[in-house]
């Protein structure tokens, strides 16, 4: 072979070589310009080819097996680290309330000083509303409101107020479900006074105020409000001396309407909002037992008219259990009404509207042996309007009142064997003695989770469908539970614990007080 055809099979391959890396055929002539420079000034201690390939290149590509290595591993990378957050938030308990494990927000109440009730967030999970309680000297109570907020990290007092509590004095309040509002009935002597405060702001105003020389209360007056404000926050509903119900606006802040009289003859009853806000239910009972309501009306608050007046027969009793549920017979959404057949021992699901029946459900329903034909077990409407729960001494079950079905049935085998739907009712929650609490998903009907608490669990709660709260004597602490794996969320020493709406922060109280110390109230991430 000549030099000549040397060169010109070194050029090919070199074109080759650098078309197959780079994707372009090279300028041959500066490429050969440089190795051949490089051999005449007999650069030894670095190839030439090297420095070919080490000059700059136009457009480089990595090589494809290595790319192909390097996109797996990010893959696995972000698989990896999914796990891990899955495992954190959900699986693994855990108890850190912020990057230096301490609370977001303590508060100790002063000497003597309990907690009045649970901690109640607003909606939008910005504020958390409290109220705390000291027995004072001469049977005088003071009571205190505190709101702290979350986006500024404060916390402070906005009502106040004390109260002798005796035969002739006696002070009594209710907070709205949001903790916005505070109801004060304040009774003195001759004077009192029925007041809303708004908590967030601490402005009080007068609703009413008379003496106890007015005309003494008639029967209605007997009716107790159990939801005063609406769900809303809109209204407030009280039944005053003209035997009329009257509907207090809250944001305009003066009454808006006094429905038509109420002509009931019943002896006591009870007043509630639907869960919507947009009607007044009351139930009127016979004064013997609060489960018997021989008549259930339906008001409009925006007009004041009686809507519906529903009175049971021989046939149709109209029952409302106290247990659960808003304490009335009729369907959350106002469309159905529960109600009972002795004779035939049916409850039957009618249409308000024309009392029509729209499912029956044969159930061994034990009424009590005074004539008063009360219900003694739990029977009640879900939130959801189309299930209804009962339980008696041989099963507790679910029943689909859309189509009439038994969609769970939990078999009763003791006393110690119980079980209990959530107020969201997603969940109904039951128990065998000495078994696993069992989880079971109301809507199909199937068991979705077994829960295995320690020993000494003596209190249910389940916290917006999402958590399980168990109560434990033995460490004197609460622990949640995910509803859907069984598994431990977090355990907290207290005994209160409230969630915010949006599930970012947890109220935890620990409510023990003495002469010397107060409740104390925390705050932590959840």
């Amino acid at each position: 072979m000549t030099i000549e055809q040397s060169d010109n099979n070194l050029e090919q391959q070199l074109q080759q070589h650098y078309q197959q890396h780079y994707g372009e055929p090279p300028d041959i002539t500066q490429v050969w310009s440089r190795v051949s420079s490089q051999l005449e000034r007999g650069e030894q201690s670095r190839p030439a080819w090297r420095q070919v390939f080490a000059a700059p290149l136009p457009q480089r590509r990595t090589f494809p097996r290595l790319q192909h290595i390097i996109e797996a591993g990010l893959a696995v990378a972000l698989v990896a680290s999914l796990i891990i957050a899955w495992l954190v938030v959900t699986r693994l308990p855990h108890n850190q309330p912020d990057a230096t494990g301490k609370p977001l927000f303590t508060y100790t109440a002063h000497p003597g000083e309990a907690l009045y009730n649970n901690p109640i967030w607003t909606p939008d999970g910005r504020y958390m509303t409290f109220a705390l309680l000291q027995n004072l000297e001469n049977n005088v109570q003071k009571y205190r409101f505190l709101v702290w907020d979350s986006v500024t990290g404060q916390v402070k007092q906005t009502l106040s107020f004390s109260s002798r509590n005796d035969q002739t004095h006696n002070v009594g309040f209710y907070t709205s479900p949001d903790g916005r509002y505070a109801l004060i009935d304040t009774t003195g002597g001759q004077e009192n006074s029925l007041s809303l405060g708004n908590i967030l702001t601490g402005k009080v105003d007068l609703i009413s105020q008379w003496r106890n020389a007015d005309p003494a209360l008639s029967s209605t007056q007997q009716v107790m409000t159990l939801q005063p404000i609406s769900p809303n926050d809109r209204w407030y509903a009280y039944i005053w001396t003209d035997n009329r119900i009257h509907i207090w606006d809250i944001q305009a802040k003066k009454l808006s309407i006094s429905s038509d009289v109420i002509n009931i003859p019943g002896d006591t009853g009870f007043l509630t909002w639907s869960p919507d806000g947009k009607r007044l239910v009351l139930t009127v009972h016979d004064g013997k037992t609060w489960w018997h309501t021989p008549i259930l009306q339906v008001w409009d608050p925006v007009t004041g008219h009686k809507v519906r007046s529903i009175a049971e027969t021989p046939s149709m009793w109209i029952t409302a259990d106290l247990k659960g549920g808003w304490q009335s017979p009729l369907s959350p959404n106002g469309q159905q009404i529960i109600t009972f057949n002795k004779n035939a021992n049916i409850v039957q699901i009618r249409d308000v509207r024309n009392l029509h029946v729209l499912h029956s459900f044969h159930a061994q329903v034990v009424v009590s042996a005074n004539a008063t034909n009360a219900i003694l077990q739990p029977l009640l409407w879900l939130a959801d309007s189309r299930h209804v729960f009962f339980s008696d001494n041989s099963s507790a079950q679910v029943w689909d009142a859309a189509t009439g079905h038994i969609t769970i049935n939990f078999a009763i085998k003791n006393s110690a064997d119980w079980a209990l739907p959530s107020d969201g009712g997603k969940f109904l929650i039951a128990q065998h003695k000495g078994q696993p609490m069992e989880i079971w998903n109301i809507t199909t009907g199937r068991k979705v989770s077994q829960l295995r608490p320690d020993a000494g669990q003596v209190d249910v709660w389940l916290h917006n469908d999402t958590y399980v709260q168990l109560g434990n004597e033995k460490c004197q602490c609460l622990a949640l539970y995910n509803p859907l794996t069984g598994k431990l969320r977090a355990t907290y020493q207290g005994d209160r614990l409230s969630l915010s709406g949006d599930n970012k922060y947890i109220a935890i109280g620990k409510n023990a007080p003495d002469a010397k110390h107060g409740s104390t109230i925390e705050v932590m991430r959840f």
